[in-house]
């Protein structure tokens, strides 16, 4: 982002999805262990939500850092190694979500992808529900 006679600000200057996806990982982790160790006494509970919903809520979201981690680093190991691989990578990521089956009404089935761009790092989490 470069506007003009502008101060340039650190958040300007992108994230590393690599070192983004780590750093959400430990802190899960770390909330997740804390959440297990403390219990109904955990201080960040959120109101109007169990000890129990929480926890399961996030183990839930660790293990989808950890699969879109896993995914990030076979990208960058394969990108330039295997273009045509990448091709079918893509095709099925797309295809996980289309694919999901819903066993609830209330859920959603989420697929969480991390794209770099020039230094930058977004996070894209694509949500499949009944209506779509």
């Amino acid at each position: 982002m470069n506007v003009e006679n502008s101060i340039k600000k650190k958040f300007d200057e992108g994230w590393d999805p690599f070192s983004f996806l780590t750093f959400r990982i430990f802190l899960l982790f770390e909330v997740c262990v804390r959440l297990k160790r403390e219990g109904r006494h955990f201080i960040g509970l959120p109101k109007r939500m169990t000890f129990e919903q929480a926890y399961e809520k996030g183990v839930k979201e660790l293990q989808i850092q950890l699969t879109t981690y896993w995914d990030y680093i076979i990208v960058e190991e394969f990108k330039h190694k295997c273009p045509d691989l990448m091709d079918d990578w893509s095709c099925n990521v797309v295809n996980r979500l289309v694919n999901l089956r819903l066993m609830s009404l209330n859920l959603c089935f989420e697929l969480s992808l991390v794209v770099s761009y020039k230094g930058h790092c977004v996070y894209l989490s694509l949500c499949k529900t009944l209506d779509y």
